[in-house]
């Protein structure tokens, strides 16, 4: 953790040094914050945990939806089977033949699936807090860093006033 707070505080140092010129912008405590928000890779795991539990809500509504089965088949014979009845040809099997079938299932009362449908979105609601707190916590470590470069940077400026 200290490492982390010691690579930004010199990151943001260097982007301070480098912003004194007259052509670039300064880079303030809210820049800071958005572009360590935007660009962390814990703030992006947290975004995408946020999107995992969505996912599992989406899966444990299927739970409570209809199964449905579809089957066919097809059928192709080497030639037709007729017999003759009362004058007249009558095909007792083609040579194309299809079948199918449709068989649509639900579970009328399942209790398990309630509980565990609002399992998950209780997970999804700790989740989303988890994320806030993650993306709390980076900005906090943002504007600490933030302030000790401020502190650097006026020490830096009475050394050169003093000299």
């Amino acid at each position: 953790m200290k490492i982390i707070n010691l690579i930004i505080t010199i990151s943001l140092s260097a982007a301070l040094l480098v912003s004194g010129e007259e052509n670039k912008p300064i880079l303030t405590l809210e820049l800071a914050v958005q572009s360590a928000l935007s660009r962390n890779e814990r703030a992006a795991v947290a975004d995408q945990q946020i999107i995992a539990s969505n996912a599992r809500i989406m899966s444990g509504r299927s739970v409570f939806l209809p199964s449905i089965n579809l089957s066919g088949s097809y059928t192709r014979r080497p030639f037709e089977v007729t017999r003759e009845m009362n004058g007249q040809d009558i095909i007792i099997q083609s040579l194309n033949a299809l079948a199918g079938s449709v068989t649509v299932s639900s579970v009328l009362l399942d209790f398990r699936s309630f509980t565990l449908y609002r399992q998950l979105k209780l997970q999804n609601k700790s989740d989303k807090l988890n994320s806030n707190e993650i993306k709390r916590g980076l900005s906090f470590e943002v504007c600490g860093a933030f302030l000790s470069v401020l502190g650097v940077e006026q020490v830096l400026r009475a050394a050169q006033q003093r000299f």
